[in-house]
């Protein structure tokens, strides 16, 4: 993945599957920029979350969904903002697939969420 990329999530609830998550965006080394927008974070996921590289934006209170997003936007330093929930398990590669259609031309890419098998 080059650089230009970022990942913004937004959570209030995020436990160990979002920091999972960011641990899973950020290996190996030349991922995208992770930020999560902190609308109500255990103190210990969110000191997980600095430790693996996730830039943590603290909201203050539950700012909800949209408020976390352009928060996280504004701070983002990729050309190419991914934006997703907290709690997927995404395929390896997820980022780059997203990215190429916009890296394409394209104003903006959607990808399919399919729920895993249990």
């Amino acid at each position: 993945m080059s650089a230009g990329v970022s990942v913004l999530i937004p959570s209030a609830r995020g436990g160990p599957g979002l920091l999972s998550l960011a641990e899973d965006l950020l290996a190996p080394p030349g991922q995208p920029e992770v930020l999560v927008a902190d609308n109500g974070l255990d103190p210990e996921i969110r000191s997980g979350l600095r430790r693996a590289g996730v830039t943590v934006v603290e909201m203050g209170e539950n700012a909800g969904f949209g408020r976390a997003v352009n928060r996280l936007a504004a701070r983002a330093a990729g050309a190419v903002l991914v934006v997703t929930n907290d709690d997927i398990d995404p395929a390896p590669g997820f980022c780059a697939a997203l990215a190429a259609p916009v890296r394409a031309g394209a104003e903006m890419a959607a990808g399919v969420l399919a729920q895993a098998e249990r």
